[in-house]
């Protein structure tokens, strides 16, 4: 489990605050505010591109592996639970 600075939560924290500083630059007085939402948009569809990518890879891996290192990933699994 990740702790510290390499959490997920805090990386898109940071890319987000980022972000929010670009649109900032762009447009100190925000009176474009829509940008913020493509902005926000962008993020939760790359989200979601991420999310799908990791989960096919991971399916990927698993059928690749041999019987013995699927047994091991089982209960790997079976002892977070």
């Amino acid at each position: 489990m990740p702790t510290g600075l390499s959490e997920r939560w805090l990386q898109r924290f940071a890319a987000l605050v980022a972000l929010i500083m670009i649109a900032m630059s762009i447009d100190p007085n925000l009176d474009h505010w829509w940008l913020g939402l493509c902005f926000l948009g962008i993020v939760l569809v790359l989200e979601f591109l991420a999310f799908r990518h990791g989960i096919a890879t991971g399916i990927q891996m698993y059928i690749s592996m041999s019987p013995k290192q699927k047994l091991e990933v089982e209960r790997m699994l079976k002892e977070e639970q």
